[in-house]
């Protein structure tokens, strides 16, 4: 599915009985649960189960929610703006609560392989996307959101902005200063 037919299919689907339902929310966790998994590790930094637990929290406020979706807005922006809201309110009680947030490395869920490179490439390449993946790691917040939107996601500024509920040139604004923050980052790593 693509595009508004997708966005009136899910719609459609959500409406009728808990059978329809159930298989079109088979769809979405098969299609949204390990990128919401990842981005919700762009809120909290915290170790893969605990981001487990909170994707699945997030899966199930969709489900329950599925019956609210407006075909009229895109499904990615609807879903994402559901999962921020939820990650922004366990970060909210969390504080509350005064504990600790944890570090830990979105990368491996990040990391896509290739398969045409060779395996003394490959080396070079994992380097280099580790070193990628350190320098996300240590953005604040809201740059680890925008990276995991635009270049793992790769939506639209349009979309981010919604989504975070952002100028969309601030967002890029802050695409522009991660690219560049990077590229400095690696000069500096490998002597460029």
């Amino acid at each position: 599915m693509n595009g508004i037919r997708q966005q009136f299919a899910i719609f459609w689907k959500s409406t009728f009985g808990d059978e329809d339902k159930n298989r079109l929310f088979e769809w979405i966790w098969d299609h949204y649960h390990k990128k919401i998994m990842v981005f919700a590790g762009t809120f909290i930094k915290k170790t893969l189960g605990d981001n487990e637990d909170l994707s699945q929290e997030i899966m199930l406020k969709i489900y329950n929610s599925l019956h609210k979706y407006n075909p009229v807005y895109s499904f990615n922006t609807w879903i994402y703006t559901i999962a921020r809201n939820h990650c922004l309110d366990y970060l909210r009680k969390r504080r509350n609560v005064h504990e600790d947030i944890s570090e830990t490395m979105i990368s491996n869920e990040m990391s896509i392989k290739n398969p045409e490179i060779e395996p003394d490439e490959e080396i070079i390449v994992k380097e280099m996307q580790n070193a990628t993946d350190k320098y996300i790691e240590n953005l604040d917040e809201t740059k680890r959101q925008i990276s995991f939107l635009r270049f793992y996601e790769r939506l639209s500024y349009k979309k981010i902005s919604s989504i975070l509920e952002m100028p969309s040139g601030t967002i890029r604004h802050h695409v522009h200063s991660i690219r560049e923050g990077l590229k400095q980052h690696m000069e500096k790593l490998y002597e460029l």
